[in-house]
């Protein structure tokens, strides 16, 4: 808002994670993630690993966020999780 933006929202998609995500629960997690439409036009994600604070490597190859529910701890290879879109348009 301070920046002159008219609208703050951001994309969202459902998608498929790669590998699965562990998170201690207990609050949202927002996960770096890659997410990609594969030729059915399904959306895929893949966190590339360590989501340590110190590895900055994660969120320079990251153009979203996956968004880990606080009651879940555990995301397995091939479930659904909702993406949000850093690099994408913003949606009015």
């Amino acid at each position: 808002a301070m920046q002159g933006r008219a609208c703050l929202k951001r994309q969202l998609v459902r998608a498929r994670v790669a590998n699965a995500i562990r998170s201690p629960g207990g609050r949202t997690e927002y996960v770096r993630a890659r997410v990609w439409s594969d030729k059915n036009g399904e959306w895929q994600a893949d966190d590339h690993g360590d989501q340590g604070s110190g590895r900055l490597s994660t969120m320079t190859r990251a153009n979203a966020l996956l968004v880990v529910d606080a009651e879940t701890t555990e995301v397995a290879e091939g479930d659904l999780l909702m993406a949000q879109m850093i690099d994408w348009p913003e949606v009015k």
